[in-house]
């Protein structure tokens, strides 16, 4: 256990922010907006059996920390429910939703996207309520990196072939941030 583990072990969030620990540093963010959430929220009421769709869990990405995706989708009938944040390799998808801010941007679109690369995640589905739009991307094993399989905006359908099926997801009741 590192330092920063320990730190983070026992790290109290301030009220009205968001914490998590990637890539060695804890990184906090006021709380998101609703219009955020209504991204995570609805993505989570779509996905049905064989999956199931999780918001705000960590992920165990050993020393590179235990990010919070702002949804993370796996097949429940391989979670042992006594863990507190998910071993990555059996996550099918991890979805966020950017923030506003520059920092968050570049998180999301960079820093997280290196991390859930390295470590294996197969799909990284970014939403972008800015320009409202999404970019579904697909992890390649032998570079460890994510291609771009698709993308669209918001109200266009989203489609990510999992071994499992086909998981459908509609963006018709997304909205881009405010101008």
């Amino acid at each position: 256990m590192t330092d920063m583990d320990r730190v983070w072990a026992d790290f109290q969030e301030p009220s009205g922010v968001r914490a998590q620990y990637y890539g060695g540093e804890i990184v906090m963010q006021a709380n998101p907006t609703m219009l955020h959430d209504l991204v995570g929220k609805s993505i989570v009421r779509q996905v049905g059996e064989p999956y199931d769709a999780w918001g705000e869990r960590g992920i165990d990405l050993g020393t590179d920390g235990t990010p919070r995706p702002d949804v993370v989708i796996l097949r429940l009938d391989d979670v042992d429910l006594t863990v507190r944040d998910l071993p990555v390799q059996l996550l099918q998808v991890v979805v966020e939703v950017v923030s506003p801010g520059k920092r968050a941007w570049h998180d999301d679109w960079h820093t997280k996207r290196e991390l859930y690369a390295e470590h294996g995640i197969g799909w990284y589905l970014i939403v972008d309520p800015r320009p409202g739009t999404w970019h579904l991307l697909e992890h390649q094993a032998a570079s460890h990196v994510y291609t771009q399989h698709s993308e669209g905006i918001f109200g266009q359908g989203i489609t990510v072939p999992l071994a499992q099926g086909a998981l459908h997801l509609d963006s018709a009741s997304w909205h881009p941030y405010p101008a």
